[in-house]
């Protein structure tokens, strides 16, 4: 698909992954994005399960522009990190067949282990990138994001 095209063109490729978005918003929050969807069954610390989201977004002052594609993976229970992890992986093996004709090389590989990566393709740049929780026991986010190429 290519990176100029509208951000709304992006939504329907939520419910490719099981997890289907709202409408695209232009006011309030220009987007669109699913609700989280737990991908494990117990809860950490913090009370909260694993929980995978997707998002399609763009700038209020650009509305028309794709920032980028996101798939938001929250580990809020660490001990089923792996669990969570497996859940990502073939929606982001979705999203990038059906954005950018391709799977990244070491994408797998990266998401499994849980770290950050960075991947250029097809006018796009592909990004995992690991943030820890304060405190670092009570999870992390695993984000998968497809930015228009710069």
């Amino acid at each position: 698909m290519a990176p100029t095209l509208h951000p709304e063109t992006f939504c329907p490729l939520g419910a490719k992954m099981g997890m289907a978005t709202g409408q695209f918003n232009k006011v309030d929050f220009p987007g669109c994005s699913s609700p989280p969807k737990a991908v494990t069954a117990n809860r950490g610390r913090s009370g909260l399960q694993n929980t995978l989201a997707f998002y399609s977004m763009s700038q209020l002052d650009k509305v028309q522009q794709l920032e980028y594609l996101s798939l938001l993976l929250n580990v809020n229970n660490p001990q089923e990190a792996k669990g969570a992890y497996a859940a990502l992986l073939p929606a982001a093996t979705t999203l990038s067949v059906q954005v950018l004709g391709e799977i990244p090389k070491g994408l797998e590989q990266a998401i499994m282990a849980g770290q950050s990566k960075n991947w250029k393709s097809r006018g796009w740049r592909a990004e995992l990138k690991r943030k820890e929780f304060s405190p670092a026991s009570n999870g992390h986010q695993l984000t998968y994001r497809l930015y228009p190429g710069k």
